[in-house]
């Protein structure tokens, strides 16, 4: 899963993101975009038609990862290379829940182009509305 696509290694694009995020002063980043996604996590699929994505969201901390996605679509050997990189798995329709139960305290980048609505108001936590650390280390 990791070696097959060339640049950085997946540790070293969260490590670029949880950079910017530290920077920004955000405790999460809320990943919406499924380019920005596949990029980050070095996940290709074929969820959708004529491109190699996968559907999914990211919740990004500076400590962790969690993917919200359908896991039957990865394997063992994925799943536990992702493990290896503290990124959990979580089912897609878990995302909502787990936006809610954020502290009021904590800030979540995200970016406003990209977020949908239901998870925008799902958020409990102070909104910090930027560019996608992802799309920003691709360019």
């Amino acid at each position: 899963m990791e070696a097959p696509y060339p640049g950085n290694t997946r540790a070293e694009k969260l490590a670029m993101i949880r950079k910017t995020m530290r920077e920004k002063l955000a405790d999460h980043h809320l990943m919406t975009s499924l380019d920005d996604i596949a990029w980050t996590f070095n996940l290709r699929g074929r969820d959708v038609a004529f491109n190699p994505l996968v559907v999914a969201h990211a919740l990004v901390s500076q400590t962790s990862a969690t993917l919200y996605m359908d896991a039957g679509k990865l394997d063992e050997k994925s799943i536990a290379e992702l493990a290896k990189d503290h990124i959990q798995i979580q089912p897609y329709s878990q995302i909502v829940a787990d936006l809610n139960h954020l502290s009021a305290g904590q800030t979540v980048l995200v970016e406003a182009a990209t977020i949908n609505t239901t998870l925008y108001k799902a958020i409990n936590g102070q909104l910090l509305h930027g560019d996608a650390p992802a799309r920003i280390a691709k360019e």
